[in-house]
């Protein structure tokens, strides 16, 4: 109510002093003493009102729209928009060990004993050959990877971790261990299992192509 009469009333008017409790007094050119007028009931009613009106018209269009927002988000921008939250977290992170999230993830998908099959790797993290060609260029030449031939294919390349790699694949474990340990002491584990079901049914809808099909309407 009282942001309403804000709205309403932001400051005194020139003319009129306005005044629930007594007589409005009115300031003229004219000269000689103030005129004074009396507040009558029909005058608060109106002037009630008027509140009463601001306020559904604030409520209206300030937050009607956002509420409005609130219901419509869809299940692909709550994915989105939560991942990339993650992904500014984890870029922000790894700047600290100078590195980042891309390299860090690819780090991890690699077996640190046995190495990993360059061709493995790509699926393996969902990546594109051509991206992940970059960020494996830009690890050899900082000296965290090499690569040696494959025992199991004459054809194939593994790709190892270097001492150096190591140490860094062991930081880019703490941070991602650190992110999944705050969540689950903030998150009911039963809630967690839920989210995990619903992931697992979205990545199959998905790899079962039952989303978008031939039959499929824009209506």
């Amino acid at each position: 109510m009282d942001t309403c009469l804000r709205a309403l009333y932001p400051a005194p008017s020139p003319i009129y002093s306005p005044s629930f409790f007594g007589p409005i007094k009115q300031r003229t050119k004219e000269k000689g003493p103030p005129k004074f007028l009396t507040a009558t009931k029909q005058d608060f009613s109106t002037t009630f009102q008027l509140i009463y009106y601001a306020c559904i018209i604030n409520f209206t269009y300030i937050w009607g729209p956002t509420l409005s927002l609130m219901k419509e988000i869809t299940i692909d921008y709550a994915l989105r928009a939560t991942w990339q939250a993650v992904a500014r977290m984890y870029n922000e992170e790894a700047k600290n060990f100078e590195t980042t999230m891309a390299i860090g993830f690819t780090m991890l998908s690699i077996d640190p004993k046995t190495g990993t099959p360059s061709t493995a790797l790509g699926p393996k993290m969902g990546m594109e050959a051509t991206s992940l060609s970059r960020i494996l260029k830009s690890m050899e030449e900082k000296g965290l990877i090499e690569r040696k031939p494959n025992p199991a294919d004459g054809r194939g390349v593994l790709i190892h971790l270097t001492e150096f790699g190591l140490e860094k694949r062991k930081d880019s474990k703490d941070v991602v261990m650190r992110f999944n340990e705050v969540v689950k002491q903030e998150v009911d584990p039963e809630k967690l299992t839920h989210f995990f079901e619903v992931s697992e049914t979205i990545n199959k809808l998905i790899a079962d192509k039952k989303i978008y099909t031939k039959n499929t309407s824009n209506h």
